[in-house]
């Protein structure tokens, strides 16, 4: 069938304009079957369109007529571009650069929405906008859509207005949005959509391979403030769930880079020495003062920081538990902290702090941004190595292996494991027990000798009576090398360990062995029934025989 031009260019478009300058309106020509072509109203369609934009005439400009409409020649990189005039011959019209739609949305209002400059493109985004405004009108709403048009640093800003609405002190919000921010951008994660586990992966490894040489610890921090800012968005439903989830921190231990290792009381000793004779300053420290600062260090376990923090006002010394007093704005978790000292220490410190001036730093000066270098001069004056070998490999004592030396001295004064954790002002437990707390060989061999039983070997040293100075455990030794001579010879007994009872009953029953372990003439070691001065019996002790064949036939027929 065979339409007018003007129909047909219509029909192609979708639409038919009213003679009355209403509303276009969608129809679509289809047929009843009989061939006859029915016009039938559809649902109204948003269609993409280039709207114009009215821009001011240039001062010198060139007008065209084209039949009754007026045009103007305006410049356009290599070539002049004809553009139409307004209504009042002062602006000309241009279209804009995005295709655009007049789209209705699912309350019944129309919006006009601007996509992509490319037509393809635009349809795409217009289907979408399309398909969601009737999962609107259906009830499904997507509640992430607003959120994951938005950049990440912006999310990020407001998470860090979270965090100190939350009380987080500005040192550990600094640090937590630094790195993600870090992350991300390193990653090129834009928005939300753009997060993948692979690509963070991947960077982690290279921050602890590559230059910066980060170690497995500081690269599990990274990845802690990431994952912590992705329950946030979670939590706060900008973002269905945490892309990163299978990622999980690396082995400590397996990375360690840094072992701290711990002064002896002897190198303690040295160092406080060497510090109180040293006069040359270092960052407003003399070595009198340095060596309180060491002192204190060790006796409390505070940090750097927190050491710089404290004033004389801090010492409470005339209490009847004398103690160090920190305000929750200089310790690391953010809570007061009441650290008791020894009165060994206070005595020292009451003429030390009579000298200090009130409401100022006890020591100040800016040596605790080099705190390690500090003390590392005064162990190289003391002749103390600053590195030395452990039993896990090279060890470090910095300025922190101070608090190491207090943690571990607390365990081994008797402190149980809390009371080991409310003076290290730990959480973890496994922080204070595997991380500072550290066990030497001696401390190890002295445990082992309070055990039970650790007498009863010792008395299994002395003489046997009647045998020439020889002791139960040396004629243990002597049985052991006469079974592994016989075994040498071909014979098939081997040694058995006998309890004292099983000898007892043995020799009840009359038998004996010829290859029984000879040591007549003590009665304990044969396992005879002892009685001692009150008359009470004791149970005789395990004694070693050589078990042979014959023994063991008689004994299966018993």
């Amino acid at each position: 069938m065979n339409y007018p031009t003007d129909l047909s260019r219509v029909l192609r478009r979708g639409i038919l304009h009213s003679p009355y300058g209403l509303e276009p309106v969608p129809v679509d020509l289809r047929s009843n079957g009989a061939g006859d072509g029915l016009l039938r109203k559809v649902p109204n369609m948003a269609t993409l369109f280039k709207p114009n934009r009215s821009y001011t005439l240039p001062e010198q400009v060139v007008l065209v007529r084209k039949g009754s409409d007026d045009f103007v020649r305006i410049p356009d990189g290599k070539r002049n571009v004809l553009y139409p005039l307004s209504e009042d011959g002062r602006h000309y019209l241009k279209p804009a650069a995005k295709w655009a739609a007049d789209v209705r949305l699912a309350d019944g209002s129309r919006k006009r929405y601007f996509f992509s400059p490319n037509k393809d493109a635009a349809r795409v985004m217009l289907s979408e906008l399309l398909k969601k405004i009737e999962n609107e009108k259906a009830g499904i709403l997507d509640r992430y859509g607003e959120h994951r048009k938005r950049l990440l640093k912006d999310h990020l800003e407001e998470w860090k207005a979270s965090l100190e609405a939350s009380g987080r002190p500005p040192h550990y919000i600094v640090q937590k949005q630094g790195r993600a921010k870090k992350a991300f951008d390193g990653c090129g994660f834009l928005r939300t959509q753009d997060m993948n586990a692979e690509r963070l992966e991947a960077y982690l490894y290279a921050l602890r391979e590559g230059e910066d040489k980060l170690s497995i610890q500081t690269t599990n921090d990274w990845l802690q403030a990431i994952r912590q800012f992705c329950r946030w968005m979670v939590a706060n439903s900008r973002m269905e769930r945490d892309p990163f989830t299978r990622l999980r921190p690396g082995n400590v231990k397996a990375g360690l880079t840094l072992r701290r290792g711990e002064f002896s009381e002897k190198e303690y000793h040295g160092l406080i020495a060497m510090a109180e004779t040293r006069q040359a300053a270092y960052r407003g420290l003399d070595g009198p003062a340095r060596a309180m600062l060491y002192r204190v260090a060790v006796n409390t376990g505070y940090r750097v920081k927190e050491l710089a923090s404290l004033t004389p006002d801090s010492f409470d010394l005339e209490a009847r538990t004398p103690a160090i007093i920190l305000g929750a704005e200089f310790t690391k978790n953010g809570t007061a902290a009441v650290q008791p000292i020894s009165n060994e220490l206070v005595a020292l410190l009451r003429p030390y702090l009579a000298t200090c001036p009130k409401q100022q730093p006890v020591w100040p000066g800016t040596w605790r941004e080099k705190a390690a270098k500090m003390l590392r001069l005064d162990l190289q004056a003391a002749k103390i190595p600053f590195k030395v070998d452990g039993p896990e490999g090279e060890e470090t004592r910095d300025f922190h292996s101070l608090r190491g030396c207090y943690i571990s001295n607390v365990i081994r004064a008797g402190a149980d494991l809390k009371q080991a954790m409310t003076l290290a002002r730990h959480s973890d437990p496994k922080l204070t027990t595997a991380r500072y707390a550290r066990t030497r060989l001696h401390d190890l061999g002295a445990l082992v000798n309070k055990l039970p039983g650790s007498k009863e070997l010792e008395s299994a040293r002395l003489p046997m009576t009647g045998t020439d100075g020889e002791t139960a455990f040396d004629a243990q030794q002597r049985a052991q090398q006469s079974a592994a001579t016989g075994a040498a010879n071909g014979g098939n007994g081997r040694l058995r360990l006998m309890t004292g009872e099983e000898s007892h009953n043995s020799e009840r029953d009359g038998e004996s062995t010829s290859q029984s372990l000879n040591t007549k003439g003590n009665d304990d070691v044969l396992g005879r029934v002892k009685r001692s001065e009150d008359g009470r019996e004791s149970k005789p002790p395990a004694r070693l025989e050589l078990a042979t064949y014959a023994l063991r036939k008689r004994r299966s027929t018993n």
